[in-house]
């Protein structure tokens, strides 16, 4: 099974580089052959409330997705 990845954007995060390195390279993955969704930031703890919803509806067992995290060391952690 392919893996989907969710690309969850702080926009906020680092005077706002979250969302400059998202518009850097948006294109790029957006133009890959893969299955993507965007969840971007509209208030604060916004980015951990999309991982803590996306990481408890996760199965015990192996999974296709792939969380990517774009933000600072906040938005990571």
């Amino acid at each position: 099974m392919r893996p989907h990845f969710y690309a969850i954007i702080n926009q906020h995060a680092g005077n706002y580089r979250g969302r400059e390195i998202w518009h850097k390279i948006q294109d790029y993955i957006i133009g890959l052959d893969i299955r993507l969704s965007v969840l971007i930031s509209s208030y604060p703890g916004a980015p951990r409330d999309y991982a803590y919803d996306l990481a408890s509806d996760l199965p015990d067992k192996k999974s296709n997705i792939v969380i990517l995290a774009f933000g600072g060391d906040g938005t990571l952690h």
